[in-house]
């Protein structure tokens, strides 16, 4: 299994991409996961709701689906901006299962500290390559799978997995089929 990390402009393989790159492996278990950063792409204009001041989470995805997607990997996009999807004030992230594509809005991540930073973001990629693989939200509260409603409840659940959800992540990896919650 492969993953490609494409950050939106200005973003670049920074600090934090590059620890992403290399802790997405650990939490997602055996077998050996290579993550790759992408040269930045630009942001479409056409995604910008002015009115709104956000960033519409699904026409980004689907720019990067249309432009950008390696059809051999897991795509995960990293913009700097507030995403929305229509009915939500915001969104931390959006997943596309069918194109195996998922993007993560890192404007209400951001912290003083560059480790609450960090952890929100890799909390926030995990939650999102879950959803690739066919996971659905989880109860467990300390789960990466967990909806976060708030920020809060990102920094309280982390980017590890609840034992049922990695559990899921091994069955998809092993037969790359869609799991369903037991």
């Amino acid at each position: 299994m492969h993953i490609v990390i494409t950050p939106f402009e200005p973003l670049q393989a920074d600090a934090t991409t590059t620890r992403v790159q290399a802790e997405v492996p650990i939490y997602l278990g055996p077998p050996p996961v290579e993550v790759l950063i992408v040269p930045s792409i630009p942001s479409p204009p056409e995604a910008y709701n002015a009115r709104r001041r956000q960033w519409d989470a699904a026409r980004l995805i689907r720019w990067v689906v249309e432009r950008h997607r390696d059809p051999t990997a897991l795509n995960v996009a990293l913009h700097p901006g507030d995403l929305y999807v229509p009915g939500f004030n915001f969104v931390f992230g959006l997943a596309e299962p069918a194109y195996e594509t998922c993007i993560v809005g890192l404007a209400r991540l951001q912290s003083p500290d560059p480790k609450r930073w960090h952890h929100r973001v890799l909390t926030e990629v995990l939650h999102e390559l879950g959803h690739l693989m066919g996971l659905e939200h989880c109860t467990t509260r300390s789960c990466a799978m967990f909806f976060s409603n708030t920020i809060r409840e990102t920094d309280a659940k982390g980017p590890a997995f609840c034992s049922k959800c990695q559990h899921l992540i091994r069955a998809y990896r092993q037969g790359k089929t869609q799991p369903q919650r037991p």
